[in-house]
């Protein structure tokens, strides 16, 4: 679990890529919202209404332990938790606010996730730009605990990013609180979440069976 984060065999073999959060320094300034091309209105489209019909919660229990990470198609959502702000921001099927839709996308069978935090009062908030997305990181872990400790033979990746970089950019207009906060800030932020959270363990593995 966790940024590019890989779990299994339960909550206590979470494991963690960390590609984007401890690389961050240096990078995370120069992160900005990106766009998002699904319409909140398109019914016409049959992938929009699919979240509920599938149903692939232990797919990952075929794959064996050794298999390299390299080697396999997992299949993933982009800005996994936005599902607010209409056809500018909106990008998944709504499952449901403080997690929800995360709970119905590991259900369904995605295993690759991609989150977006913003910092405000030393904790980290779900956005897409400016918008809010009615779910917190702690929102994330709980159900990446939940989900992993009922299918243990799963495997979660997250690439977990700053979405502000606390810039005057009129048009993004999405800064951290403070804005004054660092890349280093964040990091002690996610820090604080390892602290917090005594089960979790995080490595980098180079298979799905990897401690």
């Amino acid at each position: 679990m966790r940024h590019h984060s890989v779990a299994r065999a339960g909550w206590r073999r979470i494991a963690a890529l960390f590609a984007t959060f401890i690389v961050m320094v240096g990078i995370l300034a120069a992160l900005s919202p990106g766009t998002a091309w699904a319409l909140e209105d398109d019914t016409d489209n049959p992938a929009y209404r699919s979240l509920g019909r599938a149903n692939n919660p232990d797919w990952m229990r075929g794959v064996g332990d050794n298999t390299p990470l390299g080697w396999m198609s997992v299949p993933g959502t982009h800005e996994s938790l936005s599902i607010r702000g209409g056809d500018s921001t909106y990008t998944q099927q709504n499952g449901g606010a403080s997690g929800g839709t995360l709970a119905a996308q590991l259900q369904a069978g995605i295993r690759s996730i991609d989150i977006r935090v913003r910092v405000i009062g030393g904790s980290f908030t779900i956005h897409h730009g400016v918008v809010y997305q009615d779910a917190n990181f702690a929102d994330v872990l709980r159900v990446l605990g939940d989900f992993l400790s009922a299918h243990p033979s799963e495997t979660v990746m997250m690439h977990l990013r700053a979405e502000c970089d606390n810039s005057s950019n009129a048009i993004t207009d999405c800064n951290d609180e403070p804005d004054s906060t660092t890349d280093q800030g964040r990091v002690d932020t996610f820090r604080k979440y390892l602290t917090d959270d005594p089960n979790a363990q995080y490595e980098v593995p180079p298979s799905l069976g990897s401690r």
